[in-house]
């Protein structure tokens, strides 16, 4: 699914899925879909420095909400990791192409808002949230956690859909 990175620290998280919709979670989807673009101005990472470039595209796959994150870091270092399944069920789901963590797990917070919780073979290693702004415009993902180097990191990323 910190303001997002997405590894190493790589981060990126994901909302809401319901069945209905007419639920909350299912707006909250629907508010996700699409391409959102970091803006690197208006984007924090401790340490730094900030990705050259994030791209998180959010579709649906049958009834999860899933998506694609592509980064190119400052280094021009590119990566592309996969969250299958983004239903805030509170289940490990796995996540591909992530040297920092290997499954995701979300719990929704509110209709917005979902907490985030990363692993690496079982172990903890990043949480965070992920917030959409009343809007559909912003969506603001903030990760605190480990790189695959044993990094701490502590990121908020800011995207505007594009």
């Amino acid at each position: 699914m910190s303001a997002l990175r997405l590894s190493a620290p790589f981060g990126i998280a994901l909302l809401i899925l319901s069945l209905s919709p007419l639920s909350a979670g299912a707006q909250a989807n629907e508010a996700l879909l699409g391409k959102w673009r970091l803006i690197a101005a208006q984007s924090k990472y401790s340490p730094g420095p900030v990705p050259k470039s994030l791209i998180l595209t959010y579709a649906m796959s049958g009834n999860c909400l899933t998506a694609l994150a592509e980064t190119v870091e400052a280094s021009g270092a590119q990566t592309r990791v996969e969250f299958t399944c983004l239903t805030p069920d509170e289940r490990e789901y796995p996540v591909k192409g992530s040297p920092a963590f290997d499954s995701s797990s979300y719990k929704r917070v509110d209709a917005l808002t979902t907490a985030i919780t990363r692993k690496k073979a079982g172990k903890v290693v990043e949480t965070g949230t992920r917030a959409v702004s009343k809007d559909g415009k912003t969506l603001t993902i903030t990760l605190q956690g480990t790189s695959a180097t044993g990094q701490k990191y502590n990121n908020v990323s800011v995207y505007e859909k594009s």
